[in-house]
């Protein structure tokens, strides 16, 4: 088991273990690839992303609620 420098063994956090068996595959991957984003975007450009990074994610979830909401009529029909 991996061990950190201060706290003893690392242990998959229960969230993490706990929405991985609701998420479909690509919502997974979507969470790790807007993560690198962000890591990215915070090293290159950190002022921009103390000012933008949590207004931008939180645009992003109103969207893709939206958008569920969106489809989820679509499906239905008239």
């Amino acid at each position: 088991m991996p061990r950190t420098p201060d706290h003893g063994p690392a242990l998959t956090p229960a969230a993490g273990l706990g929405l991985a068996f609701t998420f479909q595959w690509y919502t997974a991957l979507l969470f790790f690839l807007c993560a690198v984003i962000g890591w990215v975007v915070e090293k290159k450009r950190p002022k921009l992303f103390e000012d933008y990074a949590f207004t931008v994610a939180s645009g992003v979830i109103a969207g893709e609620s939206l958008m569920g909401v969106a489809v989820a009529f679509w499906r239905a029909g008239p």
